[in-house]
């Protein structure tokens, strides 16, 4: 445990291959703050399009053994090399976290930097609350120069950086990315008392990152990105060549160029050692090739960028990922006379910008403890659950996702919260004969045969819930595709990180689409379910299910289609041949529909009624108030809230509960614009 009488004891631990010339100025930073800094240097195979060898081939290891000679005063540095390649950065991480001594293990990366002035104040945050498990970051990045950085959705999209661990006995590290340690009971310490990026902003902390400075480590990054499972990095070469060192694609600055991104001008300081590095390289001390910044300004100064940028962080900032990606995707420059007109337009939408910022501002993920939850409006609160898992060892075999579900303890901390908080849990068929105070559904998604763990606990504080099924998984006793894509991703060492891009990724194409393409890349067999836990219900378990007392099952589509992806006449298919297997297997017609990833349209909504359907479920995170309109945006479009276990299970619920009409204002906003695009 941390002595608070003591100072903190960081042991910073990098991983670097091919770092110059960042390497002294990184460890010259860290070293005053440092009990321990550790290197592992080299790479795996996937390493050995950039460095054959495995190990460096830039003078990372003779600026690693110089530094040891000349500057390691304190013995503080120790370097661990291996011979030929690592197997993973999974791997090369657990080398430094097991010799780590301090209190706590800081991970950052050889181009990443932080101001003295955060050092101090992260070292007394860690002090005045030693129960501190984890600490998470926002980066700035840096693109082409030190005046200029690089923004965009992608960013925002992944703005945590999780850095700073507390090292006990027990520990472990296990996995690079995302960074991840679990306590000795094999929790994740992001489940415990963490420090969140949005805190760190909040307190003017930020990592400053520069890994798209300099020519050279940029063009060495996207060609170690050119590897199997880095899908969002595909034609990173051709990236290279347009987006960066010819800026033919004002919009896709960043390496991750599937996502919006745009550059901006940098007034703001950088860490000392940066701008030693800055005086390094002006008075020709260090040589490096640095990039042209004349076509950066120009772009800068034009009047079509600036305004194209604008609306893109607007869009960015109200949560429109969607319409802003189209905008990208179909981008031309535009003629003098309609950048006058969106001129125009666009003095309102600052306007309406202003007022949504405040909302989002006051819409903080952290609640503070004191909040006053006493007076809150009436409102449905819709819970949407996948799986359910028996216990955290269980969850942590990684056959499915694990943020995605809960364990069977957590499910009834959830019930027992609400009944405490005088809710009432009720049925879609309750939302139809009206509700009139604060209440509760329980949904649960997909069709998962683990979600039969919490019957139980349904039955023993006689709760309603309802089952959707996606009848495809059902017929054929197959695995669920975004499964198949975890465990089969994970099994080759793909990132947490890049699994969920791939999935974003797929989730744009059809369902038999997506289907293919994983069995063309791991086999039929990947399809097979490999225990209770990933498998869906079978047709006896769906006809029980139904038979119980307060249950309802649901339609989920046949094959659990994203119906915006498909036709009119192949959605219309979709929602009636799951209706027609349901009534069939059941004797029962469902009443509800939960459109999968909660994506919808006006027609789909027409469609779902001409079946029968009298209650949709999407996946906007938004209360429900009453009393409740039973027409189309009301009644067919109900939000939830989607458990996850990566985010203590009652700060949810609390926020889940929370009141701020500003923000709901701001919900239903953001509903009606997507109205107007879809």
């Amino acid at each position: 445990m941390i002595n608070q009488s003591s100072a903190v004891k960081f042991s910073f631990g990098i991983i670097v291959l091919n770092g110059e010339p960042f390497t002294k100025y990184c460890l010259r930073q860290i070293y005053p703050y440092a009990h321990q800094i550790i290197v592992v240097e080299g790479g795996s195979k996937k390493a050995s399009i950039i460095a054959p060898p495995g190990h460096s081939t830039d003078g990372t290891l003779e600026s690693l053994y110089e530094f040891k000679k000349n500057e390691d005063i304190d013995n503080k540095l120790q370097i661990i090399v291996k011979d030929g390649f690592w197997k993973d950065k999974d791997e090369q991480s657990q080398a430094y976290f097991k010799i780590a001594t301090g209190d706590y293990l800081w991970q950052i990366d050889i181009d990443e930097f932080y101001k003295d002035e955060d050092i101090e104040k992260i070292k007394n945050l860690l002090v005045s609350d030693p129960s501190i498990d984890t600490i998470s970051f926002e980066q700035i990045c840096f693109w082409g120069s030190l005046n200029y950085l690089c923004d965009g959705i992608y960013l925002h999209l992944n703005s945590e950086y999780h850095r700073i661990f507390k090292i006990e006995p027990g520990y472990e590290l296990i996995s690079h990315r995302p960074p991840t340690v679990i306590d000795s009971n094999g929790m994740d310490l992001r489940s415990k008392k963490w420090i969140r990026s949005k805190i760190t902003k909040k307190l003017g902390i930020y990592f400053y990152h520069y890994s798209l400075l300099f020519p050279k480590l940029v063009k060495e990054k996207c060609n170690y990105y050119v590897q199997p499972g880095e899908t969002h990095h595909r034609g990173s070469e051709n990236w290279f060549e347009q987006g960066y060192l010819k800026l033919n694609r004002p919009f896709a600055v960043h390496n991750v160029y599937k996502y919006p991104s745009w550059l901006l001008r940098y007034e703001g300081t950088h860490p000392e050692q940066i701008e030693e590095m800055r005086l390094d390289i002006q008075s020709r001390n260090l040589k490096v090739q640095i990039r042209e910044t004349i076509d950066i300004e120009m772009l800068l100064s034009e009047k079509r960028y600036l305004l194209l940028r604008s609306i893109m962080i607007f869009l960015d900032r109200i949560l429109l990922f969607k319409l802003a990606s189209i905008i990208f995707r179909s981008m031309k420059y535009l003629s003098k006379k309609v950048v006058d007109v969106i001129d125009k337009f666009f003095m309102i939408f600052t306007k309406i910008e202003k007022y949504l910022l405040t909302a989002i501002e006051i819409r903080d993920h952290e609640l503070s403890k004191d909040v006053d939850l006493s007076e809150e409006e009436n409102a449905i609160i819709i819970i949407c659950i996948h799986s359910i898992f028996k216990d955290k060892h269980e969850m942590q075999k990684n056959i499915i996702d694990p943020h995605q579900g809960i364990t069977i303890e957590e499910f009834r901390k959830l019930v027992e919260y609400f009944l405490n908080c005088n809710y009432r849990f009720i049925s879609p068929y309750d939302i139809l004969e009206g509700i009139n105070n604060k209440s509760i559904l329980i949904t649960f998604d997909d069709g998962y045969a683990n979600n039969l763990n919490i019957l139980p606990i349904l039955k023993e504080y006689n709760i309603p819930a309802v089952f959707f099924i996606s009848i495809d998984n059902v017929e054929n006793s197959k695995c669920f595709w975004w499964d198949v894509l975890y465990r089969e991703f994970k099994n080759i060492g793909v990132s947490e990180n890049e699994i969920i891009k791939e999935g974003i990724t797929l989730k744009t194409m059809k369902t038999e689409e997506i289907e293919k393409y994983l069995v063309d890349k791991f086999g039929k067999e990947s399809f097979m379910p490999l225990s209770d836990i990933d498998r869906p219900f079978n047709i006896i378990e769906i006809k029980e299910l139904s038979k119980e007392k307060n249950i309802s099952i649901g339609n989920h589509t046949y094959n659990h289609s994203i119906l915006t992806n498909y036709s009119e006449s192949e959605y219309k298919l979709q929602i009636k041949k799951a209706q027609d297997y349901l009534f069939s297997l059941t004797g029962t017609e469902p009443i509800a529909i939960a459109y999968p990833s909660g994506k919808y349209s006006k027609k789909i909504i027409d469609s779902s009624k001409d079946v029968g359907l009298k209650v949709g479920f999407t996946m906007e995170s938004i209360k429900n108030y009453i009393p409740m309109k039973l027409q189309y945006y009301d009644i067919m479009t109900l939000g939830r809230f989607v458990i996850r276990n990566d985010i203590p299970l009652l700060e949810q619920l609390k926020n889940y509960r929370y009141d701020k009409i500003i923000f709901n204002k701001y919900m239903y906003i953001k509903r009606f614009m997507k109205r107007i695009i879809i």
